[in-house]
């Protein structure tokens, strides 16, 4: 409790509407250091005449505030802001001034080193979750699928990836010696069969009356001409979301399937699989390499463009979900 001859110097030195408040905090506090702390917050409106300034120090401290000992209020903010965390109250204080007595922070100091120390007290943090996250590129050599090859996005977000790798290779030998490649439809009882996207190019890279390839194709020919120290993980299904956290935090680049300008995916030509299965082209079907994101975009090193391009997260999320979420990663 606070002796009497306190309480009568806290009325004379505390206007009435915060006495009022400090006693409503008083009765309702159970941890007797944030009383403590609540009353010393008061405080820093009550002068120490106890406390004598040699000239030399007092230079630029206000000369209404030449007879106390007064250090910038800042130093009693941190104070303040842990005491109204732990609370949950709004703690009276007069901060309009910029200097605070020096005895507050030497009875602060007491109090946290000294006191009860039986109830924790939390400072509050601003959580790394809450900051906004910086914006992350990769270093990628974005490399443009024309003019030679107009259909052959994913053979070059593929180079890009392997270029990242260590591995040296042109897109030309990529699709000559790797990508397999077919052309063939045909008619059968009124019915048009052509080759499973799943399983091989459908074309040639290199003419405009392609269609393309899935994540298998490319899965497939990517090991083909790699090392056994480097590896190809088909990471399909997961969100760009979680592709960016998993690899691209990691330095590793990510390549995707979405669609040219992330537009909505279309219905292309329809033809049958040699199993009978109806097959319907997704129009507009594109790869690109996923390299960086901020806290609004995807950045993607985009084959028709030739450069690292951006697309609000949402709509990016939507086009790759539309394809499949089909994705590889080569490291």
């Amino acid at each position: 409790m606070i002796p009497g001859q306190a309480n009568q110097k806290l009325r004379r030195n505390i206007p009435l509407p915060q006495l009022i408040i400090t006693v409503h905090l008083l009765r309702t506090m159970k941890n007797i250091r944030h009383l403590f702390l609540c009353q010393i917050l008061i405080l820093a409106q009550i002068p120490n005449p106890l406390v004598h300034h040699p000239h030399h120090l007092t230079d630029s401290i206000p000369h209404n505030k030449m007879q106390y000992n007064y250090l910038p209020q800042n130093a009693v903010l941190t104070l303040y802001r842990v005491l109204q965390y732990n609370v949950g109250e709004v703690i009276p204080m007069n901060l309009h001034s910029r200097w605070v007595p020096m005895h507050v922070i030497w009875l602060s100091i007491f109090i946290f080193l000294g006191g009860c120390a039986s109830t924790p007290i939390s400072i509050p943090v601003e959580s790394k979750e809450d900051s906004a996250p910086a914006t992350v590129i990769l270093d990628v050599e974005p490399i443009s699928q024309y003019p030679l090859f107009p259909t052959g996005c994913e053979s070059v977000a593929a180079v890009m990836a392997l270029h990242h790798a260590g591995v040296l290779i042109s897109v030309e030998d990529f699709i000559d010696f790797h990508l397999p490649c077919d052309d063939h439809f045909y008619s059968r009882s009124f019915k048009r069969y052509g080759p499973d996207p799943y399983s091989v190019f459908v074309g040639d890279p290199r003419t405009t009356a392609s269609y393309g390839c899935m994540a298998p194709v490319i899965q497939a020919a990517l090991i083909s001409c790699l090392s056994k120290d480097k590896q190809v993980i088909n990471t399909t299904g997961t969100s760009l979301h979680d592709l960016c956290h998993a690899h691209i935090d990691e330095g590793t680049p990510v390549i995707v399937w979405a669609t040219m300008d992330m537009r909505a995916v279309g219905k292309g030509n329809k033809w049958y699989f040699e199993d009978g299965t109806l097959f319907t082209w997704p129009a507009g079907e594109h790869c690109l390499l996923l390299v960086g994101y901020s806290e609004t975009e995807y950045y993607f090193n985009d084959p028709r463009y030739g450069k690292t391009v951006a697309y609000e997260k949402e709509l990016s999320e939507s086009r790759y979900a539309s394809m499949g979420m089909q994705s590889l990663v080569v490291r």
